[in-house]
């Protein structure tokens, strides 16, 4: 995942790196690096949410899950089911 910075330069997103108004509590807790995400498209923001995310999650563990799920859903189906009828 690129930094901050790089992903600045490829959005040609403006910086507030000045202590104007409400960036300044912002910027005295994390640093003069900042953007306001509400300027990127709302798929690109939540790309860059979902791709952040995922590239902390073992893909073969979360589709070994996913197949747990699936099974344990259709059991619970196939119970309510018989308990139905």
């Amino acid at each position: 995942m690129q930094d901050l910075g790089a992903q600045m330069k490829e959005s040609r997103l403006a910086s507030r790196t000045g202590p104007e108004g409400s960036w300044q509590p912002y910027i005295d807790e994390h640093g003069d690096r900042c953007v306001e995400v509400d300027a990127l498209p709302p798929n690109e923001i939540r790309q860059r949410v979902e791709g952040a995310i995922e590239s902390h999650i073992d893909q073969s563990e979360w589709e070994r899950l996913q197949r747990t799920e699936r099974l344990e859903l259709e059991t619970f189906r196939k119970t309510i089911k018989r308990f139905a009828t």
